[in-house]
């Protein structure tokens, strides 16, 4: 078992970093902080929630790498439900943990964004905020990155990475705008446990009254999961593979999902969204995934041939989609032990212009193709 070649997390360790976070998150500005420094510049961009709508909102995000980056490329990474940019870059142990940081080593550039509705961004009317809304808000910044309009910066390739909602957002944006260049979903399959998503559905209750949201004002509509770190690690996690310091962050940065996610939410296992998809795809799961997991229902996420046969016949058959297992773990890949291999994974996926090999696959991190 991974847990006992880990240190023993103390309640020391975890209020200790929970001090830290208190301090980290009120920060605010051009550069992060602490642990999140690290070459990152924040934007702030003006957005839409239509083609039509006159109201303008924010979206912030910060570049990262830039400097480093090898091409012109970047990935835009966009979070799941009650999730922000913390997903990606989460303030401990980042070798293991942060995506962000392991695109930098390897001279990724990626604009981690919080998403409309989400943690520094802009809160519209909770019932505006929907899956066919965020999927314009992404297009956007997408448009943005390839103009030049962050940080004076023109990238040529715009790659989409999302975890769960924000994987279905991105397919719909694709599907919609076509203007990505490659697609990294993680976290969501189309088919998945239906008890499971309703237990996670059952946490939920207003966030105005959470204190994590005391000084937002949160307007109605925006919920959240009960407080304690033991909601989300019952939630989302495979308890066996999770470090609980872990769970503490996620529990004290949780954020929120609004009133038009949930209505929409059957555009995320909708497939003529995926089958309008034409650009190059990997799909990363968690073995343990109780969400899009379910052996007894045959829903394997055993190997990624597994993964293979349930979702390539959603995908165009003359697109390339390739798919990659984390062993034992549960929903949020990157909060669980040994997150850093997915992100070799997609690092390499990346470098060798979306290749991955055909199965079977005798490399730990690299992706199986699947067959046409």
């Amino acid at each position: 078992m991974h847990i006992t070649r880990r240190r023993r997390v103390t309640l020391a360790t975890i209020l200790s970093l929970l001090a830290v976070l208190t301090t980290t998150v009120t920060l605010t500005g051009t550069a992060r902080a602490g642990l999140l420094d690290g070459g990152c510049q924040r934007s702030a961009l003006p957005v839409s929630l239509s083609s039509h709508a006159s109201t303008r909102y924010t979206v912030v995000g910060w570049l990262c790498g830039a400097d480093r980056s090898r091409g012109e490329t970047v990935q835009v990474l966009v979070s799941g439900m009650t999730y922000d940019h913390h997903y990606w870059d989460l303030p401990y142990q980042p070798d293991e943990y942060s995506y962000v940081q392991a695109a930098i080593r390897d001279h990724h550039s990626v604009f981690n964004i919080d998403r409309i509705g989400i943690g520094q961004s802009d809160h519209p009317p909770a019932d505006e905020v929907t899956v066919t809304a965020e999927a314009y808000v992404t297009h956007q910044i997408v448009q943005a990155l390839r103009q030049g309009r962050v940080q004076h910066i023109r990238f040529a390739r715009v790659i989409g990475v999302g975890h769960s909602l924000g994987s279905g957002i991105l397919t719909v944006e694709d599907a919609g705008y076509h203007d990505l260049d490659a697609l990294i979903l993680t976290g969501l399959l189309h088919q998945g446990s239906i008890a499971r998503i309703d237990r996670v559905m059952s946490t939920l209750q207003p966030a105005a009254g959470d204190p994590r949201f005391a000084r937002m004002n949160m307007p109605a509509g925006y919920d959240t999961t009960r407080p304690g770190a033991a909601t989300r690690f019952a939630d989302f996690y495979d308890r066996s593979d999770a470090d609980p310091a872990v769970a503490g962050l996620d529990n004290a940065f949780a954020q929120t999902v609004t009133s038009g996610e949930i209505a929409d939410v059957g555009a995320l296992s909708d497939v003529t969204a995926s089958q309008q998809v034409h650009v190059p795809v990997l799909l990363v799961v968690g073995q343990n995934d109780s969400l899009v997991c379910d052996p007894g229902q045959g829903l394997s996420c055993r190997t990624p041939g597994d993964i293979c046969t349930r979702e390539a016949p959603d995908f165009p058959a003359s697109g390339s989609v390739a798919a990659y297992v984390l062993p034992d773990a549960g929903h949020p890949v990157n909060l669980h032990y040994h997150a850093n291999r997915w992100y070799a994974v997609a690092m390499r996926w990346v470098d060798h212009g979306f290749t991955a090999s055909r199965p079977p696959s005798r490399r730990p991190l690299q992706a199986q193709l699947c067959a046409a």
